[in-house]
């Protein structure tokens, strides 16, 4: 987790939720820096806000909230850093065989 960009996850949001109603909520906690969202996961989005006290702080008041008739639950979002290595080393092992194929190395 980045700690200079912490994310948060908010789950259970009514699909009528604007954008607007969503920010106007969410940066009574802090300056927030991106909110993402995903239309396979309706009712789910993440907020980036710019510093580790104020997303903690917005999942604190967050949490449990009735916002247009649903109860928010508000969590820290973690990346997984195994999947980010496991990409990481294929990556690695494509770019060794196209040297050793260069070079003639086997």
């Amino acid at each position: 987790m980045s700690s200079e960009f912490p994310i948060i996850q908010i789950k259970n949001l009514s699909y009528t939720t604007t954008n607007k109603q969503i920010f106007e909520f969410f940066s009574q906690f802090g300056t927030i820096y991106q909110i993402r969202s995903n239309s396979k996961q309706q009712g789910t989005i993440f907020i980036i806000y710019s510093n580790l006290q104020q997303a903690k702080l917005a999942i604190k008041q967050s949490n449990g909230v009735n916002l247009n008739g649903r109860y928010l639950i508000s969590s820290l979002f973690v990346v997984d850093q195994s999947k980010i290595y496991e990409e990481g080393m294929k990556l690695r092992n494509e770019q060794l065989v196209e040297l050793k194929r260069i070079y003639n190395i086997d």
